[in-house]
């Protein structure tokens, strides 16, 4: 869809930026991991309406993108990967 490589890589830099060690991490402040979740992460891995096409056409399709990877470039697969990144920082606090 629309300007979805440009949100995926957006959140991509996000995910880069979470996992660089900074002196005052700005993912350490609850408030900032409360709304990238709120604004960035549960907005992106929602079904859109052409995940459900693409599944209603062609289920075996849809499965072989999630199970394969095939989504590396998408608004859900980079926001997991950004849930992936914040979740290593605050392991290692």
């Amino acid at each position: 869809e629309k300007n979805d490589q440009l949100v995926a890589k957006g959140i991509h830099f996000l995910s880069s930026s979470a996992a660089t060690h900074w002196p005052q991490s700005p993912f350490e402040d609850p408030a900032v991991l409360s709304g990238i979740c709120e604004k960035v992460v549960f907005p992106n891995i929602l079904l859109r309406d052409s995940d459900v096409e693409l599944f209603e056409d062609n289920c075996s399709e849809y499965v072989r993108r999630d199970m394969e990877g095939a989504d590396q470039e998408t608004r859900r697969r980079s926001s997991m990967d950004l849930v992936k990144a914040m979740g290593r920082l605050n392991e290692a606090k």
